[in-house]
């Protein structure tokens, strides 16, 4: 599988640099991250802009798993036991503090990943993420990839959901920000489930995955 790694300029070769794990979209891979959506500008201005230290982003081709296990293979596996190790061996990216982020399917996916494997992540932000309730009910594997039924496990580290008001995902999404009970920042607000949505809440997404890393590295 393809996998992309953004590293902040001036970074310090062998410095404990905290990292996101970042997750494309259906329609997407992981070049979308740095060549579409460009995230890496976003991390660097909204850092510039308060201060903190900026992120390494890594991000990695999905294949047609969906970001969830099946007979396509793992993705968390291929994600925490094959690719991370591999960036901090070749690029000294992910010795420090970790972030997953996603965008629709993949923000499903950052979710997803977060609730199964907690303990490495400071924090998750999902990004109009295709939670679909429906698909969660009626066996064993759907509804273990339920987000909302698991949401709960997310209050260990620092949440930031967004989605647009017209987004066919809203209603799920709204579910989820009311069961984690104030403990989400982000939430609803004018847009759809498109590119112009995503460019237009990348600084906020960017400015917080910031501000959990450096807490998360501080600690």
């Amino acid at each position: 599988m393809g996998f992309t790694v953004a590293i902040p300029p001036h970074a310090q070769p062998g410095a404990r640099l905290a990292t996101c794990v970042c997750l494309h979209g259906g329609s997407g891979s992981a070049a979308w991250v740095v060549d579409t959506l460009r995230f890496q500008d976003h991390v660097w201005e909204a850092t510039q802009r308060s201060g903190l230290p900026a992120f390494a982003l890594v991000s990695a081709d999905a294949g047609d798993t969906a970001w969830r296990r099946s007979r396509s293979g793992d993705p968390q596996a291929m994600l925490l036991d094959e690719l991370l190790p591999l960036v901090r061996d070749r690029y000294g990216v992910g010795m420090g503090s970790l972030a997953t982020t996603g965008w629709s399917i993949g923000g499903f996916g950052s979710l997803h990943l977060a609730e199964q494997h907690p303990r490495p992540f400071a924090a998750v932000a999902a990004v109009s993420p295709a939670i679909s309730r429906s698909k969660a009910v009626g066996s064993r594997d759907a509804a273990a990839t339920d987000v909302v039924a698991h949401a709960d496990r997310l209050r260990a580290m620092a949440v930031r959901v967004d989605c647009g008001r017209s987004d066919s995902f809203a209603a799920a999404t709204e579910q989820l920000v009311s069961v984690l009970d104030g403990h989400a920042q982000g939430g609803l607000s004018v847009g759809c489930h498109d590119l112009s949505f995503r460019h237009r809440v990348a600084g906020r997404q960017a400015a917080f995955l910031a501000g959990a890393l450096a807490a998360a590295m501080t600690r």
